[in-house]
């Protein structure tokens, strides 16, 4: 909610919802309802839209809530969730990801060697690398892990900036959706 004045108004206005709005955040049941119906029969979800059509409102007011309330999914109810954007270095920036979100530690501790041990797994093993991490987690069998990847159309609107030396990262994440 924004403020105007002594008048508080229920929109954020030109920026996307965030997951705290989600009470505020209406209109989009229908859409958010087959979301999850996609995401429980197949594994997958792609949201797709023009700018400004409210695809990231729609993940985080609307999709994120629901699955923290208890969504059940392949293993249960409960749910981790990795957000990142692909930005120039789609891989690194997906180990940071997964390592920040705690998701995929062993031994339920965090080591600062994580991001490049994830990132290491995926390069070498491709698209079987995030398998074979997940495999290997404690929340296996125990949590669903979610990975959202927000602004991915940047590599294909923008590929002179997102193109770099190490352009592979960009097919590697593809691999791995």
């Amino acid at each position: 909610m924004t403020k105007e004045g002594n008048k508080t108004i229920p929109f954020p206005g030109l920026r996307p919802y965030k997951e705290s709005e989600s009470d505020i955040f209406f209109s989009r049941e229908r859409e958010v309802e087959d979301a999850l119906s996609i995401l429980k029969r197949y594994k997958l979800v792609t949201i797709c839209g023009e700018s400004g059509t409210g695809k990231s409102s729609l993940i985080h007011a609307g999709i994120l809530p629901k699955l923290r309330k208890g969504f059940m999914g392949q293993s249960g109810k409960d749910w981790v969730i990795c957000d990142f954007r692909p930005g120039i270095s789609p891989i690194e920036n997906l180990s940071y990801a997964l390592s920040e979100s705690g998701s995929l530690y062993l031994n339920s501790k965090a080591k600062n060697t994580d991001h490049q041990n994830y990132k290491s797994v995926l390069e070498n093993k491709g698209d079987l690398g995030l398998i074979d991490l997940f495999g290997a987690s404690e929340i296996y069998e125990k949590k669903n892990l979610l990975i959202v990847i927000d602004q991915l159309e940047d590599l294909f609107k923008y590929p002179d900036l997102f193109s770099s030396e190490d352009s592979n990262n960009d097919d590697l994440l593809f691999d791995l959706v």
